[in-house]
Order: structure tokens, then sequence, then C-alpha cells
């Protein structure tokens, strides 16, 4: 299994983190690649860490995939 990242985004100055970010990540569902991502993963996890230096969220997407579907996105989309 290839664990990728599918998503990736910066959230600064917002008043609840998880409702600002559960839009965000509804929207990814949505797309192209989101619901192609859901189709032919195995696990998502979303991670959301905190960078002092410049007072924002990074939240990560990250997918495990078989090596054939792992290639597939890497060539489509690319690492987000």
């Amino acid at each position: 299994m290839k664990k990728v990242i599918v998503h990736k985004f910066t959230v600064a100055d917002v008043y609840d983190l998880e409702i600002y970010s559960k839009g965000v990540l509804y929207e990814f569902e949505q797309s192209e690649k989101g619901k192609w991502v859901k189709d032919n993963t195995t696990r998502i996890v979303t991670e959301k860490t905190f960078n002092p230096s410049v007072g924002a969220y990074t939240v990560c997407v990250r997918a495990e995939f078989n090596e054939q579907d792992a290639m597939f996105f890497l060539l489509k989309w690319g690492n987000s």
C-alpha cells in the first residue's frame, strides 16, 4: 500500500476550524478527483496541524492506494 497526499489546504484566522474545513472537504469529495479517490482507496485520513510561525492550520487528506492506483493518481493529478 502506498500513502499519497490527495488534497491539502491552509486555514488561517477562522472562528471554527472544524466547520470551515468540513465545507472545503465536502467540495473536494464532490470533485472528479475526490470521487475517484473515494472509489479507489482503501483508507482516507484527514490530518490537521498548526504552524505557529504563520498562525495557520494545514489540513492534509491522505489516502492509501495499491501501487497501480497510486501511480494512476500521481500521473493524473500529481502529489497535492
